[in-house]
């Protein structure tokens, strides 16, 4: 299941329109022929959203307060790679 299907998935589960019309949608109907530009679109909007809002907490502080940004990464490694 790729991003935008889990977000549509998700969102349903609090939009009783969006969970109706996933109910009632012809079968055949699906979400994975959705170019990745129209998927990336929500997705992105949600990504300023978020980040609009962490910057107006940290500009929010009082001067001279102390904030920390941590930023992790995990690479994926499969047992193939390793022979």
């Amino acid at each position: 299941m790729g991003n935008f299907e889990a977000l549509i998935k998700l969102v349903s589960q609090t939009d009783e329109d969006l969970k109706k019309h996933l109910q009632n949608c012809p079968k055949s109907a699906t979400y994975k022929s959705i170019s990745k530009t129209m998927q990336n679109d929500p997705l992105q909007c949600i990504a300023d959203f978020v980040k609009g809002k962490i910057v107006d907490e940290v500009k929010g502080q009082a001067a001279g307060s102390y904030y920390a940004v941590i930023a992790d990464e995990v690479t994926a490694v499969t047992r193939s790679n390793w022979g």
